[in-house]
């Protein structure tokens, strides 16, 4: 990651989008980057992660809610050129280097804000932030679109065989004392997955 910001520091460009190629996005995500970005720090994340929980206070910037957090994950975030020139001259390359990066933006005094709804979605299964057990999806997704709904849909279906197979795995080996209440009961972790992913369509 560290060699993709000095990429971008040789380029002329004044923002940052960082993006995996396992996320899907909703048509309108440029222009909520565009109308939130002049208000922030030049830290924006678009993708309300799971695994970036930690909420210090919340505003609203042009109608848009946005969430200040502790930390965030790198997919989904926008960099204004001076905070990646910040980033790159004082943290070297390496594991966990979103999450040192996080650290460093919070010592600065750098507002790190993520919008409430997710404008983009992680539908990887397997890699770093996922391993079978432990899912990172950003949370009030609404997939906006027919194709990123049927994604949604696929995604769903395999999440829920994984989970089936992880309890039936636990349950035959006797090990819900070591694996948690949750996986032993799938259909209410899915139940609970459903409603963190999806934003409520009124």
């Amino acid at each position: 990651m560290a060699l993709m910001f000095r990429n971008f520091l040789d380029t002329q460009d004044d923002y940052m989008l960082i993006a995996d190629s396992d996320l899907i996005f909703r048509s309108d995500i440029i222009k909520v980057i565009k109308k939130v970005i002049p208000g922030t720090d030049g830290i924006l994340s678009l993708y309300n992660s799971t695994l970036h929980d930690q909420i210090v206070g919340s505003q609203d910037i042009k109608g848009i809610k946005v969430l200040k957090k502790k930390d965030l994950g790198a997919a989904g975030t926008v960099l204004s050129r001076e905070v990646v020139k910040r980033i790159s001259g004082n943290i070297n390359d390496g594991d966990s280097y979103d999450w040192r990066w996080s650290e460093f933006l919070l010592k600065e005094k750098l507002r790190m804000f993520c919008t409430e709804d997710s404008y983009l979605q992680h539908i990887g299964f397997e890699g770093q932030n996922n391993d079978g057990l432990l899912y990172d999806f950003g949370k009030n997704f609404y997939p906006g679109n027919r194709v990123n709904e049927e994604i949604m849909a696929d995604y769903i279906e395999t999440a829920l065989g994984q989970i089936v197979d992880h309890a039936k795995f636990v349950l035959e080996n006797n090990l819900e004392h070591k694996i948690g209440y949750w996986i032993t009961n799938p259909y209410p972790a899915l139940k609970e997955l459903i409603k963190r992913l999806f934003k409520k369509v009124k």
